[in-house]
């Protein structure tokens, strides 16, 4: 099932957020809630892209993975999707993370 998949690429975003908010190092609440913790960067003076937005997509595939049925079935578009998502939050991660 692509859900399956859909939740790595969640989790994998996830991980990267929390991950500069440990290298900044920042507080930050134990949640899935992508858009919360971007919420905790930004009003810690940290610029998020407009395109670092689109990970609040992710959220509710971590949600639907831990209570399925209560989205449907992941279509192979939003598979996609997701990935594409995931890569771009991975990539300014790193790139926050390799600063001085």
């Amino acid at each position: 099932r692509l859900t399956t998949f859909v939740f790595g690429d969640q989790r994998a975003a996830e991980k990267a957020i929390k991950a500069v908010c440990l290298h900044r190092p920042l507080t930050f609440p134990y949640v899935h809630d992508l858009a919360r913790l971007l919420k905790v960067l930004e009003s810690n003076g940290v610029k998020i892209p407009k395109y670092m937005h689109e990970a609040a997509e992710l959220t509710r595939f971590a949600v639907e993975f831990r209570s399925p049925g209560l989205s449907g079935p992941v279509t192979k578009r939003e598979h996609c999707r997701a990935v594409r998502i995931a890569n771009s939050v991975l990539r300014w991660a790193n790139r926050q993370i390799e600063r001085p």
